[in-house]
């Protein structure tokens, strides 16, 4: 893959990865943070473990999206909790948008139209197409003609002597005109 793995190069400035072999591989991992070494140490682990320095934009913006989160937290707690009168004021205002976005802008409606819908019918039309009718039908269809040759087996086979000396001199009786007919005519 193109581009840098920005965790992999923040979690190096935290962890440090040692190899030790001696029979067998083993791989622990010291966590740096823990020893309370001071940032620039842990950046110079960073540099010197081949890893390009951690960008301090990223911590910032890290630090902004968890401060956006909490004030985020902050105000539906006091207006859920502290001033429910706001919260129905701004439903009576703006109702479809309130709807819209307790809801969560229908994300959840449309990736089950979309995705669970359609593969649920995608699924019971090949239970009823591929399975129902060509797998089960193969199996029955060969059960059927099992059943109608075991008819026939039966009969045939019913135990007196005299039908089976009647069915081997018929069956040499057809041997023999097979190889008359063959003759005379080819």
């Amino acid at each position: 893959m193109k581009g840098a793995n920005r965790f992999h190069q923040f979690l190096s400035t935290a962890i440090k990865v040692s190899h030790e072999t001696g029979g067998h591989a083993a791989v622990k991992a010291h966590v740096i943070l823990a020893s309370n070494q001071p940032a620039a140490e842990i950046a110079q682990h960073g540099a010197a473990s081949g890893h390009t320095p951690v960008d301090p934009m990223e911590y910032v913006l890290m630090a902004a999206s968890v401060g956006i989160a909490l004030v985020g937290l902050a105000i539906a707690f006091v207006l859920y909790l502290g001033k429910p009168i706001v919260v129905e004021r701004f439903v009576g205002r703006w109702p479809r948008l309130y709807r819209v976005v307790f809801n969560k802008y229908y994300v959840d409606e449309i990736y089950a139209f979309l995705f669970v819908d359609s593969l649920k019918a995608l699924g019971r039309g090949l239970w009823k197409g591929v399975d129902a009718f060509m797998i089960d039908g193969a199996v029955d269809g060969v059960a059927s003609i099992t059943a109608i040759l075991s008819n026939l087996m039966r009969r045939i086979q019913n135990g007196l002597v005299d039908s089976y000396a009647l069915s081997m001199v018929l069956g040499g009786l057809v041997v023999v005109g097979y190889y008359v007919i063959r003759a005379v005519f080819f």
